[in-house]
C-alpha cells in the first residue's frame, strides 16, 4: 500500500477535503441529483431538463474509471492526467434533442471566508451550423439559492461554434469539435455559510439531429486560492501557486510596489518577511469568469518531519502514524490527511 501524507499547519490549510463524493470518489453517484429531458429552447433561449430520476440514465450518466481508454473523435484519455479515479461522461454521440444533467448541493462550510472548487471537463460536440439557441452545448454553472441567481463568474456555457476558442476540428468526423481536459477553479469566497447548487448540463441539438457530450472530474481537495504561503523557517525561498485553469497570473506586494512575477506558480527568494502580504491578480479566459485579486499572508512555521524509510505493510494490518518509529514525526497543533493514492482520492486517515 503507497500512503502518501500531507501536514497541515495550523494557520493556513494548503488543502481540505471536499464535500463527500463531490469527485466521483466512491465509485457512484451519491450526493448528486441526475436529471434528463430534451433539448428544448425557452423564451429565454435556456436549455431546458426537468426530469430528475432515481438512477443513471443508461448511456447518459456513464461512470468511468478505465484509464487506458480514449474519446473516439478527440483520442484524449478518458481519465484526465491529475484527476481522480472516477470521471462522468454525460450524453452520448446519439441523437433525439437529449438533455442530461446532473447537480450537487453544496454547503460552503461557515469557517471558510476564502473557498474554492476546481473541476475539470472535457467536450464534444457536433456543429450542424445552426442558430446559436440551437446548437449542442456544455453547461456548467453554480447557483446561489438564497438570492435563486446564478453566479455570473462560476458558470459557463459551451455552444457548438467553429470559433470556439480552445476547441480542435476531430480527425475523425470534420463536423465534430472538441476540448480536451481543461482546469476551472470556481472562486467561492464570500459565501461562506450559504447553499450552493452546482449543475453540469450536456446537451444536443435543439431540432434533434446532432449529438452533444461532456467529461466532468470535480477534483477532490478544495484548497485556498495561493497555497505555499506558508514555510519552513529554515527555507530560503518561497514556492507559491495559485487556482488553476486562468489565462494570465500576476503577483505584486502588498501595497503593488513590486512585481514578484508572472505564471501560475513563481518561487520568491529570499522569503517576503513573517506577515507580509502577497497580492495575486487572476484574469480568465475571454467569456469565462471575471478578473479577481486574491491575497495571502506569509507566514513562517519550525517543525520537523521525518520520511524514514519504506515499510511494506500488510492488508487489514494497523500502524501508527505518529509513531516515531514510524513514518511522521508531527509537533503537537499539527494535522495531517493520508491518502493510499497518488492522485490523493482514496483518503485513510484524517
Amino acid at each position: 500500500m503507497l500512503l502518501i501524507a500531507i501536514i497541515a499547519i495550523p494557520s493556513k490549510l494548503s488543502a481540505q477535503t471536499c464535500p463527500e463524493n463531490i469527485g466521483f470518489e466512491n465509485g457512484n453517484f451519491s450526493n448528486w441529483k441526475l436529471f434528463t429531458g430534451l433539448a428544448s429552447i425557452d423564451k429565454n433561449k435556456n436549455v431546458i431538463y426537468t426530469n430528475e430520476v432515481n438512477n443513471p440514465a443508461s448511456g447518459r450518466h456513464t461512470l468511468i474509471s478505465a484509464k487506458t481508454e480514449k474519446d473516439f473523435y478527440g483520442g484524449f484519455s478518458l481519465i484526465p492526467k491529475n484527476g481522480g479515479n472516477f470521471t462522468v461522461k454525460l450524453g452520448n454521440n446519439g441523437t433525439g434533442a437529449q438533455a442530461d444533467g446532473i447537480s450537487y448541493l453544496l454547503n460552503v462550510p461557515a469557517d471558510r471566508p476564502e473557498f474554492t472548487l476546481t473541476y475539470q471537463y472535457a467536450v464534444v460536440l457536433e456543429d450542424p451550423n445552426h442558430p446559436l439557441e440551437e446548437q449542442p452545448r456544455f453547461i456548467a454553472r453554480v447557483k446561489d439559492l438564497e438570492k435563486n441567481a446564478y453566479i455570473p463568474c462560476a458558470s459557463f456555457e459551451y455552444v457548438a461554434t467553429s470559433s470556439l476558442p480552445g476547441f480542435t476540428k476531430s480527425k475523425v468526423n470534420n463536423s465534430v469539435i472538441y476540448k480536451e481536459w481543461t482546469p476551472v477553479t470556481i472562486n467561492l469566497s464570500g459565501y461562506q455559510g450559504k447553499k450552493l447548487l452546482i449543475e453540469f448540463i450536456s446537451a444536443d441539438c435543439a431540432l434533434g439531429g446532432h449529438f452533444g457530450y461532456a467529461y466532468v472530474d470535480v477534483n477532490n481537495l478544495c484548497g485556498d486560492l495561493i497555497v505555499g504561503n506558508t514555510f519552513c523557517k529554515s527555507a530560503d525561498e518561497l514556492n507559491i501557486s495559485g487556482p488553476s485553469g486562468f489565462k494570465n497570473y500576476n503577483w505584486y506586494n502588498a501595497d503593488r510596489s513590486v512585481k514578484y512575477g508572472s505564471g501560475q506558480s513563481i518561487t520568491l527568494k529570499p522569503t517576503p518577511a513573517e506577515g507580509s502580504k502577497i497580492i495575486l491578480d487572476l484574469m480568465p479566459y475571454d467569456g469565462f469568469g471575471c478578473p479577481s485579486s486574491v491575497e495571502a499572508v506569509v507566514h513562517s512555521v519550525d517543525y520537523q518531519v521525518l520520511v524514514q524509510e519504506k515499510y511494506t505493510v500488510c492488508e487489514n494490518t494497523e500502524i501508527d502514524l505518529t509513531s516515531a518509529n514510524y513514518i511522521l514525526n508531527k509537533n503537537e497543533g499539527f494535522t495531517y490527511l493520508v491518502y493510499q493514492d497518488k492522485d490523493l482520492t482514496q483518503q485513510v486517515l484524517a
